[in-house]
């Protein structure tokens, strides 16, 4: 994995969640290729504050050629009651944003929007994900050349889709551009790590680092993490890593570099 194509996830950079951290762009630009910002808070900007935001990211040598966060709870997916016009609405506003901004892919984890409905089976969520994807989000995305990134989560915080062939099994029945995100916060703890990721490598296009609780990589790396940037070495995954954790200071930022690169013998 060449950190040459590391990126930093703003969402959880502060204490403050979801937030792009507009201030920091040229910081950050020092140190990563690129700068990975949340859709919904993308989507929720006035036009004056987009405006300010594509003047910032103009302004710095890092691109933005991906988002997470691609849903909030607003938008319940797997529910009948699915308010398929604000969805809709919604998908208008994001995607010409994304168009502006170089964005070629929307990370789909947004576990609450995700979950399974009352009674729903995994099979009935699978069902209706594809469908909603493949005739509403996929054709719409596919117009602005952004495809989706599926992102298994743990637990916590979501039922469903929590593990790389669980993933797979979604992108698989989906018409159009769907790959995976392996996430080392939600996957580096599973006992078959490095079978789930050598069975899934061709699905894989894109990597989340961050240890436990966002806290950022460093010496020493937790066993787990260790285990997971191993694994993915082995795979031979050479795509882009994004550090979605807590790392204000600039010497963290360099800490989880130093790290990671130490780790994969980058």
């Amino acid at each position: 994995m060449a950190l040459s194509q590391s990126g930093v996830c703003t969402n959880f950079l502060g204490n403050d969640a979801y937030s792009l951290h507009t201030d920091a762009f040229s910081a950050l630009a020092e140190r990563f290729s690129y700068i990975e910002l949340p859709a919904m808070t993308v989507a929720e900007l006035g036009k004056t504050e987009f405006s300010a935001l594509t003047a910032a990211a103009a302004a710095c040598s890092a691109g933005f050629p991906v988002m997470t966060n691609f849903f909030s709870a607003q938008f319940p997916l797997l529910s009948p009651g699915l308010d398929r016009g604000a969805l809709t609405a919604y998908l208008e506003r994001l995607l010409p944003r994304c168009e502006a901004l170089g964005c070629k892919a929307l990370v789909l984890g947004s576990g609450k929007a995700r979950s399974l409905q009352s009674g729903q089976s995994r099979e009935d969520g699978y069902r209706v994900l594809a469908q909603l994807l493949n005739k509403t989000v996929l054709p719409l995305c596919q117009k602005y050349g952004v495809s989706i990134i599926i992102e298994p989560l743990n637990p916590k915080l979501t039922d469903f889709m929590l593990n790389l062939w669980e993933g797979r099994e979604l992108a698989r029945r989906c018409e159009g551009e769907v790959s995976l995100l392996a996430d080392s916060l939600h996957l580096m703890s599973h006992p078959e790590i490095e079978r789930e990721l050598e069975e899934n490598r061709q699905w894989i296009t894109h990597v989340h680092l961050s240890e436990a609780d966002r806290a950022a990589p460093g010496k020493p790396l937790s066993p787990q993490m260790a285990r997971f940037l191993n694994a993915l070495r082995a795979v031979g995954y050479e795509g882009p890593a994004s550090f979605e954790c807590h790392m204000e200071d600039p010497s963290v930022m360099e800490a989880a570099r130093e790290a990671v690169a130490e780790a994969l013998g980058a």
